[in-house]
C-alpha cells in the first residue's frame, strides 16, 4: 500500500495539513527537522524518529540536530534511499547489505527495525528523509504506517521546498543590503575618531624597482651601442679516415664467404671475399686436369704435334678460366687492416658494392665538412673548425683547416667525393665547398670519457668567418663593412 493509493480520512487529513502548515512557517531547517520527528513519533507510535537532509549535487547527507555532522550519501541505508529515492521498511536493519552502524545506528543500539522515508516533489531530487526506528522487540511497521509515513512526506514536500527557497532569498537580501565598508570602519566613523594618515598605496619597493630598470636599460644600450657579433659558416662535418679504400663487387653474384674481420692485418692481393663461383671453379679444376694430361702426352712425344696445340689451346682456356674467378675475389690493393665489413655471406652483391673499406698502417683522420659554396672567399687554411657530434652536445672539438678546395660544387659532385656509404649525409641542395682538418687524436673527451673517433662519425661543424657590431647587424645602414 503506497501513498498514492491510500485514501487518508478527514481527521488524518487535518492532522497532515496542520504539520505541513508547521513546516512551512519553520525559520530554518533546525525547526523543521524537530517538527518532522515529532510528527513522525506521534503518527507511528513507539518509535524513535528524525529527519536528515540532502544534497543531491554534492551527494551529502547531514543532520540538523548534531551540527557539523555530515557523511557522503554513498554510505548506509540511508545514502542508498537517499541515491535512488526508495522508501524502505526494514525488519532488521543490521541485515541489509548497505547497513552502515556509523550512519544508520550512530547511538549503537544494535539490531532494530527501520524505515527510511524520502521526500522529494513529483519524483525529483530526494532532499530530506524521514527514519523511523523501532526496537527489534517491538512488532514490525506495518503496511498502514508506511503509507502514513508516505503521506506525511507527500504533504511536506512543498513546504519544506517553501522554507529552503525563504532562506535563500534571506541570504541574497542580506548580501544586497550589506555596506561595502567594515563594521569596525563604520563603528569608527560613527564615534567620530581622529583623522589618520592616508593610506600609502604605493609600495615601498616601486623606486628601487624603477631605478633598477633604468639601470638595466642603460648597460643594454652599451652592450647595443658597442657589442660585436661573430659570423659563422656552417654545414656537416664527417670523420674520415686519412687513406681510405672502398673495396666493391666487380660481378654480380651471391657473396659466398667473407675471409676477414674488422682490423684484421692485410696484405697485398689477399682475398678478403669472394662471390659464389662454384661452377666457375669447378671449370678451371676440369681445365687443370686436361691441361696436364695433355702437356704429359707431349712430353711423352715431343713430335706428337695434335698433342702440342691441345697444350697450347687448353693454356689459353685455363687463363681465361682463372680470369673470371679472380673477378668473383675481392683482393686487397696493398698493405694495411680492415676497417670496417658491409656485408654478410648469402647477400646478394651487384657491381659497385661496397664489400668492405680497409686503410693504410698508421692512418691519421681528418675532418671533411661541407660548407655554404658562399663563404669560400672567406675560407682559408689555418682557421679552426669547431665540430660538435651529435650525441654530445656542447663538447665541441677544435681543429686547424689545413685545406680548402678551390672548386665550388654541387650536391652530386660532394655525394661522389664521400663515396656511397655516406653519400646520404650531403644536403640535397645549394653549393658547397670542401674543408679539410686534421685530427690530431685517436680520441676525444666528452664528460670526463674518452672516446675513440671513427669513421663515418658526423656532425654539425663551423668556421668564424668575420665580426660585425651589432648595431651595424640591426640597422644595416648604420656603416659599412
Amino acid at each position: 500500500m503506497t501513498a498514492t493509493h491510500i485514501i487518508p480520512t478527514a481527521s488524518m487529513r487535518q492532522r497532515l495539513l496542520t504539520i505541513a502548515a508547521y513546516v512551512g512557517s519553520a525559520r530554518d531547517l533546525a525547526e523543521v527537522a524537530r517538527g518532522l520527528a515529532s510528527a513522525v513519533v506521534e503518527l507511528l507510535p513507539s518509535c524513535r524518529a528524525y529527519c536528515i537532509f540532502y544534497d543531491p549535487q554534492s551527494r551529502t547527507l547531514w543532520s540538523e540536530d548534531d551540527p557539523g555532522r555530515e557523511w557522503d550519501g554513498a554510505r548506509g541505508v540511508i545514502g542508498h534511499a537517499a541515491r535512488h529515492g526508495w522508501a524502505l521498511s526494514l525488519d532488521v536493519a543490521s541485515e541489509h547489505p548497505a547497513f552502515d552502524h556509523t550512519v544508520d545506528d550512530p547511538d549503537q543500539i544494535g539490531a532494530q527495525r527501520m524505515i527510511v522515508q524520502p521526500i522529494s516533489v513529483d519524483g525529483d531530487d530526494v532532499h530530506a528523509l524521514l527514519v523511523a526506528i523501532r526496537p527489534k522487540q517491538l512488532p514490525a511497521f506495518d503496511a498502514g504506517e508506511h503509507a502514513s509515513c508516505a503521506l506525511l512526506a507527500r504533504y511536506v514536500a512543498p513546504m519544506l521546498e517553501h522554507v529552503a527557497s525563504r532562506a535563500e532569498s534571506e541570504v541574497d537580501d542580506q548580501d544586497m543590503h550589506r555596506s561595502p565598508f567594515r563594521e569596525e570602519a563604520a563603528s569608527e566613523h560613527r564615534l567620530g575618531g581622529t583623522m589618520g594618515q592616508l593610506i600609502r598605496v604605493t609600495p615601498l619597493w616601486l623606486v628601487p624597482a624603477g631605478w633598477s630598470v633604468a639601470v638595466f636599460l642603460f648597460v643594454g644600450l652599451v652592450i647595443f651601442a658597442f657589442a660585436e657579433v661573430d659570423h659563422y659558416s656552417k654545414g656537416i662535418g664527417i670523420v674520415r679516415a686519412g687513406d681510405r679504400v672502398s673495396l666493391v663487387c666487380r660481378e654480380s653474384g651471391t657473396l659466398e664467404e667473407v675471409l676477414v674481420g674488422p682490423g684484421d692485418p692485410v696484405v697485398a692481393g689477399q682475398v678478403l671475399a669472394r662471390l659464389d663461383s662454384r661452377d666457375l671453379r669447378a671449370e678451371h679444376d676440369r681445365l687443370d686436369a686436361e691441361f696436364h694430361a695433355q702437356l704429359r702426352n707431349r712430353m711423352r712425344d715431343p713430335s706428337d704435334e695434335r698433342a702440342g696445340q691441345g697444350v697450347l689451346t687448353l693454356r689459353g682456356q685455363l687463363e681465361v678460366a682463372e680470369s673470371r674467378v679472380r673477378q668473383r675475389e675481392v683482393q686487397a690493393p696493398h698493405a694495411g687492416f680492415v676497417a670496417d665489413v658491409r656485408v654478410r655471406p648469402g647477400q646478394p652483391c651487384g657491381p659497385g658494392d661496397t664489400v668492405l673499406t680497409m686503410s693504410r698502417p698508421a692512418e691519421q683522420m681528418e675532418l671533411v665538412a661541407l660548407l655554404p659554396g658562399d663563404d669560400r672567399p672567406q675560407l682559408g687554411p689555418g682557421s679552426m673548425i669547431r665540430f660538435e657530434l651529435p650525441g654530445y652536445r656542447h663538447d665541441y672539438q677544435w681543429f686547424r683547416v689545413t685545406e680548402v678546395d678551390d672548386a665550388v660544387i654541387g650536391p652530386t659532385e660532394a655525394a661522389r667525393l664521400l663515396g656511397p656509404d655516406i653519400a646520404d649525409l650531403v644536403p640535397p641542395e645549394g653549393a658547397r665547398v670542401v674543408v679539410r682538418a686534421a685530427i690530431p687524436r685517436e680520441t676525444f673527451v666528452a664528460d670526463g670519457t674518452s672516446y675513440a673517433y671513427h669513421d663515418g662519425m658526423y656532425g654539425d661543424a663551423e668556421v668564424r668567418l668575420r665580426r660585425e657590431p651589432l648595431l651595424q647587424l640591426l640597422l644595416p645602414g648604420s656603416g659599412g663593412r
